[in-house]
């Protein structure tokens, strides 16, 4: 996906071509529906700052699109989701030909739990630009969530071929979920060559090894009968040789089938759909499918969230709908200072010392799209 984002549009820092965030203040720049900003006080202030000037400049330019694009990024950025979708689709009306504010709009609508609208918009984004894996990637993940698995790893698989690396782990994680379907519903007789190769390679148990010669057996064999002793030893030195040529065989086409990453999942695929025969397709659909999560289930998540961590001592300094700072202030023990003075005297000395040295526990929550409370 081309890059058009030079420059910060809060704190108008010039950016590499690669860079997904601000590294000065923080604003997201290029999205990802599995990731959101999480800032400090300072950066929020920076952000909001830019927001309002944007604001007062669309004033003035109601149809400027790159203001409008920057003011997404900006709620975005603060988690004010729903003004975010709003922005980003002024932005794509006032820019139709930018693939990349459609992909954005795509990731703020899939975060509001709207897939619907995410898979309009993408579809839209693709028929643009069929090469632009960005928008591949992200339809994939949308349609995964859809419960139309088949389409997603078809996507993820074109976005693959041509090198892109979220692709490249979308399809890994396929693989991973529908590798223990495939001893159960693929026969070797009803795949092409290469497919029964990959098989027989995923299904050949590793080889057993040899067991060790007795020492104690080996010593009498050797005191009483030394010839016998070296052609058993010689006996058991080929049979480790042969089981280490054929450990390091499994190992090396293993190997390069994983490399062969698409005709993998494609493998998968074939587990995936026979599966389907043994389960109706809608209960399959839904035991895969990871339902996304509207933005009111998250914010609910996030408080119940935030109550475990507030009996534990934490107070929120700072929250979104999705995200929230916490800090638990450091705290001096009246206990331990008394221990140190009277079993070591001067010991209260260097409590003091570490309560100084000692600052308060920062903690970042964030509910992802999925549900999932992550806590850094």
């Amino acid at each position: 996906m081309q890059a058009y984002q030079s420059l910060c549009p809060a704190c108008h820092l010039s950016l590499p071509a690669e860079a997904d965030r601000c590294p000065q203040c923080g604003c997201a720049v290029v999205l990802d529906p599995e990731e959101h900003p999480v800032l400090t006080d300072e950066q929020r202030e920076t952000i909001r700052g830019a927001a309002r000037r944007i604001r007062q400049s669309l004033l003035e330019h109601p149809e400027d699109g790159e203001a409008r694009y920057g003011l997404a990024l900006c709620y975005y950025s603060l988690g004010l989701l729903e003004e975010s979708v709003e922005q980003f689709k002024a932005a794509t009306q006032a820019m139709p030909e930018r693939v990349d504010v459609r992909h954005a709009e795509a990731v703020a609508l899939i975060q509001v739990g709207s897939l619907a609208g995410a898979a309009q918009t993408l579809n839209r984004a693709v028929s643009q630009d069929p090469t632009c894996s960005a928008a591949l990637v992200l339809r994939g993940l949308v349609r995964e969530h859809q419960g139309r698995v088949e389409e997603a790893v078809s996507d993820w698989q074109r976005a693959f071929a041509q090198g892109d690396a979220t692709a490249c782990r979308f399809l890994e994680r396929f693989v991973r979920k529908c590798k223990p379907l495939i001893a159960a519903h693929v026969d070797e007789a009803s795949i092409d060559g290469k497919m029964a190769h990959y098989l027989r390679v995923l299904t050949t148990s590793p080889p057993a090894e040899p067991r060790p010669l007795g020492a104690t057996t080996m010593r009498v064999l050797h005191a009483v009968w030394p010839q016998k002793a070296e052609v058993m030893e010689a006996m058991y030195g080929d049979r480790v040789d042969a089981y280490r040529k054929l450990v390091d065989e499994l190992a090396r086409q293993r190997g390069a089938m994983n490399n062969d990453l698409i005709g993998l999942s494609e493998l998968c695929l074939t587990a995936y759909r026979r599966s389907a025969q043994d389960l109706p397709g809608q209960l399959q659909r839904e035991a895969y499918a990871r339902p996304v999560l509207s933005l009111e289930s998250r914010r609910a998540a996030l408080d119940q969230e935030l109550g475990e961590w507030s009996r534990r001592g934490y107070r929120v300094v700072s929250r979104t709908d999705t995200t929230a700072q916490l800090v638990k202030p450091k705290r001096f023990s009246c206990l331990w200072a008394t221990l140190w003075f009277l079993v070591f005297g001067v010991g209260f000395l260097i409590y003091l010392f570490y309560y100084a040295s000692k600052k308060d526990s920062v903690i970042y929550l964030e509910v992802d799209p999925l549900g999932r409370v992550l806590a850094r």
